[in-house]
This record gives structure tokens, sequence and C-alpha cells, in this order.
């Protein structure tokens, strides 16, 4: 995870950064074959056509055992977000905002 630099997009937990997953698992991590068969994506089926989102890793790049580990350890990954009640400024920011505008 650190050694490919997914920790870049996905945050050091899955839970921050441009492209979270944790709380809310996508498909291509339901198991290990399809994160696997998600991590090949374009690399070994059509190398010509560039990855817009997702480096794609070939199997020569990131081996099974390899992508297995990394898959491993992505679903220890808990959500650590506290309940949204929870977070004072989020509350204050909402509270000004249902306040009658006054000019």
């Amino acid at each position: 995870y650190f050694e490919y630099a997914c920790y870049s997009c996905h945050g050091f937990n899955g839970e921050t950064g441009a492209r979270p997953f944790v709380p809310n698992w996508p498909a291509n991590l339901a198991s290990e074959s399809s994160f696997i068969a998600f991590l090949r994506g374009r690399a070994n089926v059509a190398p010509g056509q560039p990855s817009t989102s997702m480096p794609n890793y070939a199997a020569t790049t990131l081996s099974d055992k390899q992508a297995r580990d990394v898959y491993a350890y992505i679903r220890s990954f808990k959500s650590n977000a506290p309940p949204t009640d929870q977070i004072a400024a989020f509350n204050q920011i909402l509270a000004s905002a249902q306040k009658p505008y006054k000019r």
C-alpha cells in the first residue's frame, strides 16, 4: 500500500484523500479476485489504452501475492470518522447556515 503509493489518492487509512473507499467499499474490493482483476485492468488486456483514474498494475509490476497482501491490508481498515453530530465545527456551520439571513 505504501510502496505503491496507494495512500496518495486513498489516504493512509482508505477513509481520506481524493478517492476514499472506507466505509463504502466498492465492488472491486469485494473479493481478492475482483481486486486483482481491477488492478490488472487494461495493463494486461489493452496496455495501449491509458487509465484516466487509477494506475493499472500488471502482474510483472505487482505479483498476485503482493496484490493479495495489499488486499488483506486494505480490508483491515476501519472507519474512524465520528458521527456528524459529534463534530463541533460542522454543527456550528450547520446551525449558522440554518439561521435566517439578515441584511
